[in-house]
């Protein structure tokens, strides 16, 4: 039977090492390998704080009791199991994963003083870039039966108490005759993160932990506390929109420990939901500290919906668009081309289609959206579809009070084919600027007077009230700055001075424009 390995940790420059020499990576068996890498290995969350004489961290993995059983059930004929805790700085992992090749590949990134077996050191194993392994020939059980791989980094110095380190455990097979082979565990929810911690914060977390005896916090400050006083870190704000992040600033810095607040003050059209909010907190190590603040719209400083998932609530339609709301996602299906159609790229599950009543470019009016006062960003969002011709169809921005066009839109990003997919009628996304018209109280107009060449509009998702300039997913709303009437009440191009018929309908052959003064 295996003897228990003594624990141990050399106390090094920056971290410490322990080891134990490796071969070459190489295939086992089927049977072995199927053990090896068929149980569950996964490292606990977190991390936890040593209490004592010295400081440390420690880091854990469980392995169920029944999985252990079949590891330990490999060592026949000669061979062996062992296992294993590396902990290295979470900046070196960063910039090379503990991977089985980093760590113990012929060309490997990291390495490691060999440990012997009465404790006495050995040869430097590895790459330039020194880390801690910490082996076991066996496991102790642990409540439940389970089995627990730990390692711990202990005699910390002072400046690297706030320096975060990552654990991960590993599962060593060594057949009798050929190289070893290795089984990394996998991080807590799959994220390095989980399993990255600085002493300092754990120490922070515990303090604050419901439960903590006093006796408790008292050896966690002099321990660590009482010797960061001076440092400072930086803490993320993020602002949220009901349930949507629309905001993180991870900018502002204080000292360890202090307790900060965040901003209260908001936009105009939002109101602070101090019951949704973490608005205070204190500052913890690397940046751990996440204050929250969540907004509510105000009423009437949005666009009633804007995406139509209540089908035409809030719009009115004037003339015959021949459009209605549509829960059709594709478009042209059955297409020669491409039998299941091609994608509208819609928002949630519904939206306003031309194509909704009919399939050609006939239909002409206008779809109206209800009143609301600018407020926010000034920044407004919409997609457009179809509206090849900015002459014909657009989407105007108007002031309520007095019918002022303030802005005039058109579908300038469209085109016929995008990746060699037909695309004439896929909703563009667009971002506008109306800041310069905070507090007027504006609704849109999205007017079709096409008949021909893609003469017909599909939208969707009018947001009318941002917190911030949208980052992604919009492009710049093409602008209509050539004759473009002052208001929705002036006859457009009544004068003919165009040079052509724009804004009027010709049936026959009446007549045409012309410069003729005589």
């Amino acid at each position: 039977m295996k003897q228990n390995k003594r624990l141990a940790i050399f106390a090094l420059a920056a971290i410490g090492t322990l080891s134990f020499s490796v071969g070459a990576t190489t295939l086992v068996k089927a049977q072995e390998q199927s053990v090896l890498n068929g149980f569950t290995f996964t490292m606990d969350e977190g991390a936890s704080v040593r209490l004592g004489d010295v400081n440390g961290i420690r880091f854990l993995a469980t392995i169920a009791g029944d999985d252990y059983t079949e590891l330990e059930g490999l060592e026949v004929n000669g061979a062996s199991v062992s296992y294993g805790m590396l902990i290295a700085p979470k900046d070196y992992v960063t910039e090379a994963a503990l991977t089985v090749e980093n760590v113990f590949g012929d060309n490997a990134v990291y390495g490691y003083t060999v440990v012997n077996e009465d404790g006495s050191k050995g040869a430097y194993v590895g790459g330039a870039k020194e880390i801690v392994n910490l082996p076991y020939q066996t496991l102790q059980p642990s409540d439940g039966g389970n089995y627990v791989v730990k390692g711990s980094l202990v005699d910390i110095k002072t400046a690297n108490l706030t320096r975060e380190f990552v654990g991960l455990a590993y599962v060593a097979y060594t057949p009798a005759e050929g190289a070893t082979t290795y089984r990394m565990a996998d991080y807590f929810d799959g994220k390095v993160e989980n399993n990255a911690r600085s002493v300092v914060y754990a120490a922070q977390v515990l303090t604050e932990t419901a439960g903590t005896s006093e006796t408790t916090k008292t050896q966690l400050k002099n321990l660590y506390l009482d010797k960061v006083t001076t440092e400072t870190s930086t803490y993320t704000v993020e602002t949220y929109v009901g349930d949507t992040l629309v905001a993180t600033d991870n900018s502002a810095s204080d000292t360890l420990g202090k307790e900060v607040t965040a901003d209260t003050a908001v936009p105009t059209g939002f109101v602070l939901d101090e019951e949704a909010s973490k608005l205070t907190g204190k500052v913890y190590a690397n940046g751990k500290l996440t204050l929250k603040r969540v907004l509510k719209e105000v009423d009437g400083y949005q666009v009633a919906n804007g995406s139509f998932e209540n089908d035409m609530t809030g719009w009115t339609q004037v003339g015959d668009m021949l459009g209605d709301v549509s829960a059709d996602k594709n478009y042209w299906v059955g297409d020669g081309e491409r039998a299941e159609g091609y994608a509208f790229g819609m928002d949630g599950e519904k939206m306003f289609s031309a194509y909704a009543k009919s399939d050609n470019d006939s239909g002409r009016g206008t779809l109206t959206s209800s009143a609301f006062t600018l407020g926010g960003s000034g920044w407004v969002t919409f997609k457009l579809g179809g509206a090849r011709d900015a002459a014909y169809a657009y989407i105007d921005v108007v002031e309520k009070s007095t019918g002022a066009i303030l802005k005039r839109f058109w579908n300038g990003n469209w085109a016929e084919r995008t990746d060699g997919v037909l695309s004439g009628c896929n909703l563009n996304a667009y971002k506008a600027d109306l800041s310069a018209f905070l507090g007027k109280e504006v609704f849109f107009r999205v007017s079709d007077n096409a008949t021909r060449n893609y003469g017909l509009v599909f939208v969707d998702s009018f947001n009318g009230l941002t917190y911030s300039e949208p980052a992604e997913g919009f492009a710049a709303a093409c602008e209509v700055t050539e004759n473009v009437p002052a208001t929705i009440y002036d006859l457009y191009n009544g004068g003919f001075e165009t040079g052509n018929l724009r804004g009027w309908l010709k049936d026959g052959a009446i007549g045409d424009v012309s410069a003729d003064s005589t």
